[in-house]
């Protein structure tokens, strides 16, 4: 996958995460974002920061691989996860081999999914709130991308 491709793929989902919903809401999550684990991303060789980057998308789908059902318009959750699932077979194949998952970030996802998604018995506030830790993270991992010394 080259850099153009990335960043298209990317931009179009960003804007079915835009669409897929109302206004973003104003209210936060009570899971800290993983800042130190972008930043230490940001200076892995290209390959760790590009499995980093399929790694974190991989995590957001299982994300959206739940409990869906009237919260948003199933077509367009289809595209989205769609779109999710080629930027990450194309990320995939510019990894040269197979490396560890972090446990870190596998703890992070948990987070949304169990302090948000189930306390809130799946209800639309707590989609909302977690597909705005999505665009947050969607946006963090075009910089990402965009960082990396050679085209993804």
């Amino acid at each position: 996958m080259d850099d153009h491709k990335f960043i298209q793929h990317s931009e179009t989902l960003m804007n079915l995460l835009n669409i897929m919903g109302g206004e973003f809401t104003t209210d936060s999550v009570d899971v800290p974002f993983p800042e130190d684990l972008y930043k230490q991303a940001e200076y892995l060789p290209t390959d760790d920061t590009i499995w980093f980057i399929l790694q974190t998308l991989d995590k957001i789908a299982e994300l959206f691989d739940g409990e869906l059902d009237s919260v948003w318009n199933e077509k367009k959750v289809e595209i989205f996860l769609s779109v999710l699932n080629s930027q990450s077979d194309g990320l995939q194949s510019c990894v040269t081999a197979q490396k560890k998952n972090s446990k870190n970030l596998q703890m992070y996802f948990k987070r949304p999914h169990n302090q948000v998604l189930k306390r809130m018995a799946y209800s639309a506030h707590a989609w909302e709130l977690v597909r705005k830790e999505v665009r947050t993270h969607l946006m963090r991992l075009v910089l990402l991308g965009s960082a990396t010394e050679n085209s993804i």
